[in-house]
């Protein structure tokens, strides 16, 4: 992860679980996925926000996350969770997994050229009949505006318990391969700002991606569009991919 997204999560870990709040078909999916596997590693966990679905249908749950505060914000909410402070480009926990999980264009804060990297590590920790799930944006100017879209939700605070304002301006920039992300935080009764922060996403095509995954030493069982499991085509705004490790 680069370091400005590192410093975004610190800066607005107080607010990141209200304002990505609506992720009700993603906790589904999952659900559904991780039925069948008694351990999982979930790959930039963050806050733990998806962290509780699979500690809820998996036997054993380890998360691992670039951000020291982001992880105390995981244990706040279950303290016997196992994590470790970890770059996902390098990180060597010593174990495989039946399942292996980077969701919510996690893997997108690695700059393009980093991704391989970070999927053969996936693919180290995965057993052989495991499976190694990937859910990250398809992006281009057909499915976000060029001049950008602007987001307004009030949200609760958790380190003050106040509501405030927040704005979040998406804007794709195509020269640099790249989604910019800026977020405002407004005091709701006089509209002070409080806090501004901005992180960046690696824009990646399909093709890209796949082939990331085919040097990776990952082969892809399935891929789909929606969490709905709707095959994929480039129309849609997500690429969710269900691999598993290629014959040693």
């Amino acid at each position: 992860m680069v370091d400005i997204n590192i410093k975004f999560y610190e800066e607005m870990s107080g607010i990141y679980d209200s304002l990505y709040d609506e992720r009700f078909e993603e906790f589904n999916f999952y659900r559904e996925i991780v039925s069948s596997a008694d351990s999982v590693l979930e790959v930039a966990c963050g806050s733990g926000t998806l962290t509780e679905v699979l500690t809820q249908n998996a036997a054993s749950v380890v998360g691992i996350d670039a951000s020291a505060e982001m992880l105390r914000r995981a244990l706040l909410k279950m303290p016997q969770l196992s994590t470790e402070i970890a770059d996902m480009r390098s990180f060597d926990l010593r174990r495989r997994f039946d399942l292996v999980v980077c969701s919510f264009n996690s893997l997108l804060h690695l700059d393009a050229k980093d991704i391989p990297s970070a999927l053969k590590r996936f693919a180290a920790h995965v057993r052989k009949s495991g499976r190694v799930i990937v859910d990250v944006y398809n992006l281009d100017e057909r499915i976000l505006p060029a001049g950008g879209i602007n987001i307004e939700k009030n949200v609760v605070d958790q380190q003050t318990g106040k509501e405030v304002a927040t704005s979040q301006f998406l804007l794709l920039d195509s020269s640099r391969g790249k989604l910019i992300v800026a977020v405002t935080v407004k005091d709701r009764r006089n509209e002070q700002i409080l806090t501004t922060s901005q992180y960046s996403l690696s824009v990646i095509s399909p093709e890209t991606l796949d082939l990331a995954f085919e040097t990776a030493g990952l082969r892809i069982v399935e891929k789909y569009g929606t969490y709905d499991r709707v095959p994929f085509n480039n129309r849609h705004p997500k690429q969710i991919i269900v691999a598993e490790r290629a014959a040693d």
